[in-house]
């Protein structure tokens, strides 16, 4: 399962505890094929929540994804091992010199992926 936010920041999203895309509000919506969708709306619709069960990573491209690692950047087991196969740039991770705690980035075109260390 992953999760498009509406307006959330990054800064928010850090806060899941769990694998995230990010949208844009102004990106605005899609849909994807072949897959269960669940909506959960808050009393504030400034704080819009999707859940969408699917494959993650064939959401757009410009959406920016995020998920936790740990300070050695190692990603040897779960969903990290598919970033680290999808985006690579491990070096790339080690140079931002990434404390527990912080993010670290990297760009794959349009799209942005998160570490959150």
């Amino acid at each position: 399962m992953w999760v498009v936010l509406g307006r959330l920041g990054v800064a928010q999203a850090v806060g899941l505890a769990r694998l995230i895309a990010v949208r844009p509000a102004a990106a605005g919506a899609f849909s994807i094929p072949h897959v269960t969708m669940a909506t959960h709306f808050s009393k504030d619709q400034e704080e819009r929540i999707r859940c969408v069960k699917g494959d993650l990573f064939s959401c757009p491209g410009t959406d920016a994804l995020a998920h936790c690692i740990s300070e050695d950047c190692r990603m040897g087991a779960g969903i990290a091992v598919l970033f680290k196969k999808k985006f690579g740039g491990v070096q790339e991770l080690l140079d931002q010199k990434k404390k527990t705690g912080e993010v670290a980035v990297l760009q794959r075109d349009e799209r942005y992926i998160y570490y959150l260390v």
